[in-house]
């Protein structure tokens, strides 16, 4: 069902419903936060369908990541019925890799090329390092050139450049050799028939430019193009729009400059600030009216970003009561910040406010650890978004490397991994000589292995990996008549693998093989979607290989499972809660300074930060900060934040100690055991056993925390845990 024009405009506020009608020319919607984006683009989309003419294919909605894509369609599907589906929806990387895979020829590559993860990136570009006879660990490690290559992708910035900005000798020699090992991995990449994420982009870039035709091709199929999150675009980015538009400049681009957070990978706030240079003519239409959080929660945000020189002039509002003030927690020390997070939640959740609407947010991965064995310690659901990645497993990296040898002979990182996985006596020994093996400059293990099997070889070395070739290649050709999920099950079953699993003699063995028929159900399920709509079973099993290596962290956290999210805040962007708590409110630790970093933090991008944990509140907000810290093992002073002496103090609500006390008058009580008798005294844990009582903080009753000399070592447990032996 479609609905009419006045329809379609009747729930929109009047910005939202200038969004949805423009269609003449480009569009930056500066679209602040919870101000009903996704609404009015999907109602743009509807309206674009009927009323403007467009057919489905013609439209390409670029998101920032696969769970908003998805998103998007469901809304589509509901507002315009089956056409909705047929949009061309998905991210960057995603919309790039789907151009590559029909024109890959173009540029050396079949069809079937793989897409390397971040892990896989990393054990390609060791390997080129090591061959090269370089220092892979200190002075050329994989992370640190990987990132340099990355960084210059994204910013569209040449390696010669690059090597000729050295400021002395030793610079450049370096640079130099950064620059020759880039084009090593370039010409490795090409030979395993592999991309990495910067490919999808620069390579779809490289496409469009030097094939006319092609970019041609694409600009005539997506007549009107919709781009959300733009502040969160590259350089690259940027130029690939301009290819994909063309002259006709239909485009509306959505972002909140007030919301870019991605500087350090080469987002440039620019492409918003400056998007009438890109885009001549553009119409900018503001969205500042929240449906998310209550008027305090606005009020604290604006007072802080407003401090920001680069950015546009807009100021949120809502019609939301005020609701509660901002709660400032301090603590003592990190271990009583744990505990007093844990409290909050308790007390919000018995109030009726689910798990997964108390969202734990903190600046850096590394200080999720004392909320993590908080949360254990008290039984209480969590999951660290962006912490261990499904995918990352071992079993199912196992099982995904099986399938991506199915899908291409030649990946030989996949061929590599599981090779001797389970053993098949195909050892260091037997890779050598098949290295050895004599065949075309630039040939892979894998087709040295095929290469041995028409040679007819069967050497005692060289007969498993013929047979493991055999193996790859029967079940190959079984995909074109099976299921998908029935070939890697029985393949799996075939070669012994939960056998192998089981013999691992670990507690997890079990949940190793749950994990893999996880996988495989999530195969299963994606199979059967894609048939539906007409797809092929080669066709499918790339789509899965392609949607497991963009997936991101944000995309595998399931939203309906009861659990405290614990995240950093660059995790949270796009997602709300009722309550928010921002962690780590210390100066250098939020804004951020890493230890030993040269130079100084871009203020701006972390107060954008701060404003971006902020806003994902709906309805209340806790800060909380250290008087102490442990840092690399040794107790630091810690300073509030700037950022709190930015709020505005009407907003504020202090709460813990009324006058904040500093880091040397903490010790000294500590050491003197001034603020209760428990100081000194015996007590026993049921979990730590017995220790003696150090010091104590956190007043009387429930909220007195003790912190215990046990066996293992100075822990802060709760005094109602223990039982007073002394």
């Amino acid at each position: 069902m479609v609905l009419s024009a006045t329809g379609l405009l009747a729930s929109l506020n009047e910005e939202q419903r200038r969004v949805v009608s423009y269609c003449d020319g480009p569009m930056l919607v500066l679209a602040g936060a919870g101000s009903g984006k996704t609404r009015a683009v999907t109602h743009k989309i509807a309206w674009l369908l009927s009323q403007e003419g467009y057919l489905p294919h013609e439209i390409l909605a670029v998101t920032f990541t696969n769970k908003a894509a998805q998103e998007m369609k469901k809304r589509l599907v509901k507002l315009v019925g089956l056409p909705g589906a047929g949009v061309e929806a998905g991210t960057f990387h995603g919309v790039c890799a789907k151009i590559l895979r029909s024109h890959a020829q173009l540029l050396g590559f079949t069809q079937r090329f793989g897409i390397l993860d971040t892990d896989d990136a990393k054990v390609l570009m060791r390997q080129v390092v090591q061959r090269m006879g370089l220092d892979h660990k200190q002075e050329y490690p994989p992370n640190q050139v990987l990132w340099i290559i990355d960084n210059l992708h994204n910013r569209r910035k040449s390696l010669d450049r690059w090597v000729g900005e050295a400021s002395y000798g030793d610079q450049r020699t370096w640079r130099y050799t950064v620059e020759s090992i880039a084009t090593k991995y370039v010409e490795r990449k090409r030979q395993l028939d592999m991309m990495d994420f910067g490919d999808l982009l620069g390579l779809c870039e490289k496409l469009l430019a030097d094939h006319p035709e092609v970019g041609e091709q694409y600009r005539r199929r997506f007549r009107y193009v919709i781009v959300d999150e733009m502040q969160d675009t590259n350089a690259t980015q940027l130029e690939l729009l301009k290819l994909l538009l063309g002259s006709h400049n239909r485009i509306c681009a959505v972002g909140d400059d007030d919301q870019s957070i991605y500087g350090w990978r080469g987002a440039q706030i620019a492409n918003v600030l400056e998007f009438e240079r890109s885009f001549p003519g553009a119409l900018v239409i503001r969205m500042e009216q929240n449906y998310r959080s209550t008027g305090t929660i606005l009020s604290a945000a604006n007072s802080v970003v407003k401090k920001n020189q680069r950015r546009r002039d807009k100021r949120m509002w809502t019609e939301n009561e005020d609701g509660e003030p901002i709660h400032l927690v301090h603590t003592d020390a990190d271990g009583e910040e744990a505990h007093r997070v844990l409290q909050i939640v308790v007390k919000q959740h018995a109030a009726g406010t689910p798990l997964r609407q108390i969202a734990i947010l903190y600046r850096t991965n590394a200080q999720s650890r004392p909320f993590e064995e908080a949360f254990t310690r008290e039984g209480i659901p969590f999951v660290v978004v962006g912490g261990f990645r499904f995918y990352d497993r071992a079993e199912v990296k196992d099982a995904v490397a099986y399938l991506r040898l199915l899908s291409n002979p030649n990946d030989e990182l996949a061929f590599r991994r599981v090779v001797n996985t389970p053993p098949r006596g195909i050892g260091d020994v037997t890779m050598e000589k098949l290295a050895a093996v004599e065949a075309a400059e630039g040939a892979t293990l894998c087709t040295k292995a095929l290469l041995l099997k028409e040679m007819g070889v069967r050497q005692r070395w060289a007969a498993p990996v013929v047979a493991f070739v055999e193996l790859i290649e029967r079940f190959r050709r079984g995909l074109t008549e099976r299921p998908i999920f029935e070939t890697i099950r029985d393949l799996l079953s075939e070669i012994g693998y939960y056998e192998y699993l089981s013999k691992m003699g670990d507690i997890e063995a079990e949940s190793r093989s749950e994990n893999v028929g996880q996988l495989i159900n999530g195969i299963a399920q994606f199979e059967e979607e894609r048939l539906a709509g007409g797809v092929s079973r080669e066709a499918i099993l790339q789509d899965y290989l392609e949607n497991v290596a963009l997936l991101s962290d944000i995309d595998q956290w399931k939203e309906e499972q009861d659990r405290v999210p614990l995240m950093t805040v660059h995790s949270s962007k796009g997602l709300e809660f009722d309550v928010v708590i921002v962690t780590g409110m210390e100066e250098g630790l939020f804004p951020y300074k890493g230890r030993g970093q040269q130079e100084e933090p871009d203020d701006e991008e972390e107060r954008r930060l701060f404003y971006v944990a902020l806003t994902r509140a709906a309805k209340r907000v806790f800060l909380t900060h250290c008087s102490s810290r442990r840092r690399f093992g040794q107790w630091e002073s810690a300073q509030g934040s700037t950022f709190l002496k930015e709020l505005d103090p009407k907003v504020l609500t202090r709460e813990g100690r009324g006058v904040r006390r500093g880091f040397n008058e903490v010790v000294r009580e500590r050491s003197q055991g001034a603020v209760q008798n428990w100081t000194g005294a015996l007590v026993e844990h049921p979990k730590f056993g017995r220790g003696s009582v150090v010091a104590t903080t956190g007043g009387s009753g429930e909220s007195l925390t003790l912190y215990v000399k046990f066996g293992t070592g100075l822990i802060n447990v709760r005094a109602m845990e223990c039982t007073r032996c002394s």
